[in-house]
């Protein structure tokens, strides 16, 4: 894949991603939870696609994609842990069962 290509692919990602955080903020405020965690996660692993893309090489799984942006962007400081974190959570509560702990719920 061309530069200009990896630029374009990025370029359609971010507004995916943008799009999903609303998609998340609409839910939320409707006390949908379940599609207020779906959209949160797949706006930040989108986010996550967008920078491996840019730099190295995506993989084929969603699992090698966090553990690229684990071993590329936290392990070497050029993000704060407070992002492994995050969608480390968010996966967790959507594909492990987990009782939601990340987001507030509105009362």
């Amino acid at each position: 894949m061309t530069h200009r290509e990896r630029v374009d692919l990025a370029r359609g990602r971010i507004q995916v991603a943008f799009d999903r955080l609303e998609a998340a903020e609409s839910s939320l405020s409707t006390k949908h939870l379940r599609d207020t965690l779906h959209s949160a996660y797949y706006s930040a692993y989108t986010a996550i696609r967008v920078l491996l893309n840019l730099e190295y090489e995506e993989q084929k799984k969603q699992g090698g994609n966090i553990g690229e942006f684990r071993r590329l962007y936290i392990k070497t400081g050029k993000l704060d842990t407070k992002f492994s974190s995050y969608i480390g959570e968010l996966y967790d509560n959507i594909f492990n069962g987990e009782r939601p702990s990340l987001l507030p719920i509105p009362t």
